[in-house]
């Protein structure tokens, strides 16, 4: 009796767990094939709005507006740097997408793996055993 609870409990385990890990490897996917607008590119590559190099530029010149040099004078970057800053933060963004969605599909790929041969081995497992009749 305690050894088909244990078999029940693991193959239930094996399930919750196994869709859980599916739907992070499904999410790695889709950040994969999208790195720059991924959450995960989002949370790891910094705050700016990289969408288009407009809005960046909105955000670089906003900002150079809030901080003043000692001399009194402020900052404002040409369209050149700001070019540069922008395919730069972008370069970054996009390979800390990557690199978070890689990690994620190989972590959840063997989690949903390593789900899919408990459940198989221990259903398996569970049918062999002789049905006691109660």
């Amino acid at each position: 009796m305690i050894a088909r609870i244990y078999g029940y409990v693991v193959c239930l385990a094996a399930v919750f767990v196994g869709l859980a890990s599916l739907r992070a490897f499904v999410e790695a996917t889709f950040d994969l094939a999208d790195p720059l607008h991924s959450e995960m590119g989002y949370q790891y590559g910094g705050s700016r709005d990289l969408t288009s190099f407009e809005a960046f530029k909105m955000e670089v010149l906003r900002s150079a507006g809030q901080g003043e040099r000692p001399e009194g004078k402020r900052y404002v970057p040409d369209d050149k740097t700001i070019r540069t800053m922008y395919e730069s933060a972008k370069a970054e963004r996009i390979h800390a997408g990557l690199s978070k969605a890689r990690r994620a599909l190989a972590v959840n790929g063997l989690l949903l793996a390593a789900c899919i041969a408990l459940f198989i081995t221990h259903w398996r497992w569970l049918r062999s055993l002789p049905r006691t009749e109660a």
